[in-house]
């Protein structure tokens, strides 16, 4: 029988070598213990400094990307289950939603809770718009929503009058801010004013919308339907051409931040495409199979979680494993 003790490691911090939005505080001394239970979710910060990981254990903690060290952990409410979390635009803030409808707006410069909101629902996914003042909500249901942050209340709901069993696949701003994008699974995506909720145009496919995804130069998207990658005008949705590169429905998939990279995986394989040509760029074999999967904002590195409990970052560029973060739980879990 073999046994693995866990011995958590006490590091000083020097201030030097955390990321800028907490580079201003003392050296702290950070037990290097990770998360205790299976992790949920996870995302980098806009800068790609910071990695934010969460699981049932209720704690948040933040990773550095260059030494793979934890730097900081965040406790907000004891006893409940953080089910998913986003950087801000600028990364000054970390959004955190508990299952218990609330949402905690952590401070990265103080780590200290800034504002909570009580929604209504739980949500699947959660962006803030590109401005930071609004954040969209989204359900697996046919419910959305777009909550004003300041003022702390809801703004609008993107309601349809045709359905309320149709699931949510994806939703998302576009690049200016001014238009939501909501795909369901009754093979329709609904375009939506971000100002307003006022619902503006319904765009139709055969086999539906998998995923909606805005690249940042704002003129393009990339949309997936059935097994076909397509690049669509950003203005009028009209398909400009189809990717040679099939996207199985099996497994699952995760869209770079700028829309250049789409990881794919099956079972034990992750396949990088860089999605401007449709050629694949790297094809990884784990020892077990991925839950989880991020792209780096800045395309420097991946990170993935996979079924017996690793968080691994990768070098995009080699295709090479960089750090392995000293997670504790048996594995991960995805929502998808």
């Amino acid at each position: 029988m073999i046994h693995r003790f866990l011995c958590p490691v006490l590091i000083l911090v020097s201030s030097s070598l955390l990321p800028d939005a907490q580079a201003q505080s003392k050296p702290e001394l950070v037990l290097q213990k990770g998360h205790s239970a299976v992790l949920m979710a996870m995302a980098f910060s806009p800068d790609g400094k910071q990695l934010a990981t969460c699981a049932f254990d209720s704690e948040v903690i933040l990773w550095s990307t260059k030494t793979g060290m934890q730097f900081r952990s965040l406790r907000g409410m004891p006893g409940q289950v953080v089910t998913e979390l986003c950087f801000s635009p600028n990364g000054k803030q970390l959004a955190v939603a508990y299952d218990n409808r609330k949402v905690i707006f952590w401070n990265l410069a103080n780590a200290q809770p800034e504002k909570t909101i009580q929604i209504y629902s739980d949500p699947s996914r959660m962006s803030f718009s590109p401005d930071g003042r609004f954040m969209l909500f989204s359900t697996f249901t046919s419910s959305a929503t777009v909550w004003d942050i300041g003022k702390r209340r809801k703004a609008f709901r993107l309601a349809r009058n045709d359905s309320d069993t149709a699931m949510i696949l994806s939703a998302s701003f576009s690049i200016d801010g001014n238009s939501i994008v909501v795909s369901y699974s009754d093979h329709v995506a609904l375009v939506w004013d971000a100002k307003t909720g006022k619902y503006l145009q319904t765009l139709r496919e055969d086999e539906g919308f998998r995923e909606f995804r805005f690249c940042p130069d704002g003129r393009q998207v990339v949309t997936l339907s059935g097994d076909k990658l397509q690049i669509r005008d950003a203005n009028r949705f009209q398909v400009k051409r189809t990717l040679k590169e099939s996207i199985p429905e099996l497994g699952f998939h995760r869209f770079g931040s700028d829309g250049r990279f789409l990881g794919v995986v099956s079972d034990k394989t992750l396949r990088i495409l860089d999605l401007p040509t449709g050629k694949q760029i790297h094809k990884l074999q784990l020892s077990h199979e991925i839950a989880q999967l991020k792209f780096r904002p800045d395309r420097k590195q991946i990170a993935t979680a996979d079924l017996g409990g690793n968080v691994t970052l990768w070098d995009l560029t080699t295709g090479k494993p960089v750090h392995r973060l000293k997670e504790r739980g048996d594995s991960a879990y995805s929502l998808d």
